[in-house]
């Protein structure tokens, strides 16, 4: 949720606080505080936890959960991670590829990136005051982004940038 947008060269706090762990999945908040320490952006996301070396899922060690503090949760609007997509019409754009600069250490597409993509196919001056995301499933270089955007009702878009067989990467 983005709050306030701060201005150029105002000075930031940016706080992520860990607040649940099992054995699959991390909890989050990360925040974004003014000077006065009033927050500009909340937001909150899960993890899950991958081994490197070969890329699927793995438990994180029960002595490290023992270890980790956790903070409270912000106070904030917590809605469901699964996002439906609406039965309504959608805008197609052209292919594009999935570039290196988009890669991350895992060797798949930096989240970040993802949002960066999907604004590109926003109407031009869309400001959003909500951002969700839903990873469904990493592409990484050599994949490429099929996006289309589905208008869900007024100032609502959903931006979805799918593989070859339309299945969503998110």
């Amino acid at each position: 949720d983005i709050v306030r947008r701060p201005a150029y060269g105002e000075r930031l706090e940016v706080r992520t606080l860990v607040y649940d762990c099992n054995k699959f999945q991390g909890y989050r908040n990360t925040a974004i505080y003014d000077e006065a320490g009033r927050p500009c952006l909340v937001s909150w996301g899960v993890g899950v936890f991958v081994n490197l070396e070969d890329g699927k899922l793995a438990g994180i060690p029960q002595a490290v959960r023992d270890a980790m503090t956790m903070d409270p949760r912000l106070d904030m609007d917590y809605l469901d991670k699964k996002l439906s997509l609406p039965a309504a019409d959608a805008v197609t754009f052209p292919p594009e590829p999935v570039r290196r600069a988009f890669m991350d250490h895992n060797r798949h597409v930096n989240n970040a990136r993802y949002v960066e993509a999907s604004m590109e196919f926003l109407p031009a001056g869309f400001s959003p005051d909500r951002l969700r995301i839903e990873y469904r499933n990493a592409a990484r270089l050599g994949d490429t982004f099929h996006p289309f955007v589905i208008e869900d009702g007024p100032g609502r878009s959903l931006v979805i940038l799918a593989d070859g067989e339309g299945r969503p990467y998110t």
